[in-house]
Protein backbone atom coordinates (compact mmCIF):
# COMPACT_ATOMS: atom_id res chain seq x y z
CA UNK A 1 0.00 0.00 0.00
CA UNK A 2 2.52 2.37 1.11
CA UNK A 3 4.56 1.47 -2.49
CA UNK A 4 0.80 2.47 -4.77
CA UNK A 5 0.61 5.71 -2.35
CA UNK A 6 4.57 7.58 -3.02
CA UNK A 7 3.86 6.34 -7.09
CA UNK A 8 0.34 7.73 -7.38
CA UNK A 9 2.20 10.74 -5.63
CA UNK A 10 4.98 10.65 -7.82
CA UNK A 11 7.32 10.54 -4.34
CA UNK A 12 10.40 9.14 -5.55
CA UNK A 13 11.39 6.40 -2.67
CA UNK A 14 13.73 3.44 -2.04
CA UNK A 15 12.38 -0.07 -0.90
CA UNK A 16 15.32 -0.80 2.07
CA UNK A 17 13.90 -4.06 3.38
CA UNK A 18 10.64 -5.80 3.32
CA UNK A 19 8.93 -9.02 5.32
CA UNK A 20 5.36 -10.28 5.94
CA UNK A 21 4.24 -7.70 8.00
CA UNK A 22 6.35 -4.65 7.30
CA UNK A 23 8.11 -2.77 4.44
CA UNK A 24 11.22 -0.25 5.56
CA UNK A 25 10.91 2.64 2.61
CA UNK A 26 13.42 6.07 1.88
CA UNK A 27 11.76 8.28 0.75
CA UNK A 28 13.35 11.28 -1.02
CA UNK A 29 16.52 10.95 0.97
CA UNK A 30 15.14 12.87 3.61
CA UNK A 31 12.93 10.26 5.66
CA UNK A 32 12.65 6.53 6.78
CA UNK A 33 9.08 5.40 7.03
CA UNK A 34 8.33 1.87 8.96
CA UNK A 35 4.98 0.68 7.05
CA UNK A 36 3.85 -1.63 9.51
CA UNK A 37 0.51 -3.58 8.39
CA UNK A 38 -1.88 -6.23 10.15
CA UNK A 39 -5.25 -7.36 10.72
CA UNK A 40 -6.44 -4.88 13.93
CA UNK A 41 -5.03 -1.92 15.97
CA UNK A 42 -2.01 -4.24 17.01
CA UNK A 43 1.48 -3.46 15.83
CA UNK A 44 4.33 -5.03 16.64
CA UNK A 45 8.31 -3.21 15.95
CA UNK A 46 11.20 -5.67 16.05
CA UNK A 47 14.25 -3.57 18.23
CA UNK A 48 16.18 -4.43 14.74
CA UNK A 49 14.00 -2.44 12.70
CA UNK A 50 13.94 0.15 15.55
CA UNK A 51 17.95 -0.06 16.15
CA UNK A 52 18.02 0.82 12.18
CA UNK A 53 16.25 3.49 11.92
CA UNK A 54 17.63 5.10 15.29
CA UNK A 55 21.08 4.20 14.40
CA UNK A 56 20.56 6.29 10.94
CA UNK A 57 21.21 10.47 10.52
CA UNK A 58 17.38 11.20 8.88
CA UNK A 59 14.21 11.36 10.66
CA UNK A 60 11.54 8.33 10.66
CA UNK A 61 7.99 7.85 11.14
CA UNK A 62 5.74 5.03 11.31
CA UNK A 63 2.90 4.21 9.41
CA UNK A 64 0.73 1.37 11.01
CA UNK A 65 -1.95 0.10 8.73
CA UNK A 66 -4.99 -1.87 10.03
CA UNK A 67 -5.79 -3.79 6.95
CA UNK A 68 -9.21 -5.17 8.36
CA UNK A 69 -10.67 -1.53 8.76
CA UNK A 70 -8.22 0.05 6.45
CA UNK A 71 -7.48 2.52 8.98
CA UNK A 72 -4.25 3.88 8.82
CA UNK A 73 -1.86 5.83 11.75
CA UNK A 74 0.83 7.57 11.06
CA UNK A 75 3.14 8.52 14.26
CA UNK A 76 5.71 11.37 13.72
CA UNK A 77 8.55 11.16 16.22
CA UNK A 78 11.09 13.28 16.98
CA UNK A 79 14.59 11.68 16.36
CA UNK A 80 16.07 12.63 19.47
CA UNK A 81 13.30 11.71 22.27
CA UNK A 82 10.02 9.77 21.67
CA UNK A 83 8.23 6.94 23.32
CA UNK A 84 9.55 4.82 21.10
CA UNK A 85 12.95 4.91 21.65
CA UNK A 86 12.30 4.68 25.52
CA UNK A 87 10.23 1.62 25.52
CA UNK A 88 13.40 -0.01 24.05
CA UNK A 89 15.60 1.66 26.08
CA UNK A 90 13.82 0.57 29.44
CA UNK A 91 13.32 -2.99 28.45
Amino acid sequence: MIEKILKINKIPYKLIDEDSDFKLVKVNSKIHILYLFGKGNRFLMERDYFEYLDGNTIPYSILCHDITNNKMYYLKLNKNTNWVKSCFETC
